[in-house]
């Protein structure tokens, strides 16, 4: 996606009669991040910057996608909370006690924010992470769901039709 941004940049800029070399590119990211970084070091947050600022040049009448690209962190916590709620829902968190669909999803919110907090003390809600922070307790739910399915794995009883003796 990075360099497929840049090859349009470059595209813009010869047909405006400037040129493109590698130090243009630094002095790009320089610009808009205000460090110079290279693009091996980029984090998720750099690279919506700069897809921002690509699209302000290549697409300057598009002003969706450019704000898209700064809404980034927040669609991907957002993905990671949608991604959660499945696996709650896979666990059956919080089926035992509620009474309908509202007090379930309730519930399960509530199991996120208290994975959060004791992930990150100074926390208390999911909505106070950032997109790397959601990612990280996302992560800590994959790895107990994967664990809880090897384990009904191994407890499964064996189908008789299956059984090889």
């Amino acid at each position: 996606m990075y360099w497929s941004l840049l090859s349009r940049l470059r595209d813009v800029r010869k047909a405006q009669g400037l040129g493109w070399t590698d130090s243009d590119r630094h002095a790009f990211h320089k610009k808009v991040l205000g460090v110079m970084k290279s693009s091996k070091a980029l984090t998720n947050g750099d690279l919506d910057k700069i897809k921002a600022a690509i699209l302000a040049i290549v697409e300057p009448d598009n002003l969706v996608n450019q704000l898209r690209a700064l809404d980034q962190p927040e669609l991907r916590r957002a993905e990671a909370q949608v991604k959660a709620m499945e696996i709650c829902e896979e666990l059956q968190i919080g089926n035992r006690y509620a009474y309908d669909e509202h007090d379930l999803h309730s519930r399960r919110l509530a199991y996120l924010d208290g994975l959060v907090v004791k992930i990150y003390p100074a926390k208390k809600w999911w909505h106070q992470l950032d997109d790397k922070e959601a990612n990280v307790v996302l992560g800590i739910m994959q790895r107990r769901m994967f664990a809880v399915r090897r384990r009904r794995q191994k407890e499964a009883t064996p189908d008789p039709d299956n059984v090889p003796f």
